[in-house]
């Protein structure tokens, strides 16, 4: 399965299959500059795609959140730098 996407504003939502059956599958959302906002482990990729699904609404006013404050995002961006 390739994963279900979901586009909310400026941020972007997939769900990765589980590599082995012993393993979840993973539902992440990023925001456009590639920084991850959310992972999160679940037993089935329909649960995950759920969880999309049920928080889409609440991506959109984080995501209009995120932008118009522009230290969280040069913060966020300083974060991922360091960790590469």
């Amino acid at each position: 399965m390739e994963g279900s996407k979901l586009v909310a504003a400026t941020m972007r939502a997939t769900v990765y299959p589980a590599p082995r059956a012993d393993f979840p599958h993973v539902a992440v959302v990023f925001h456009a500059d590639g920084t991850i906002l959310l992972a999160r482990p679940f037993a089935t990729a329909e649960a995950a795609l759920r969880y999309l699904s049920d928080i889409s609404s609440s991506l959109v006013a984080l995501s209009a959140t995120y932008d118009e404050d522009p230290s969280l995002a040069s913060s966020s961006r300083a974060q991922a730098d360091s960790a590469s």
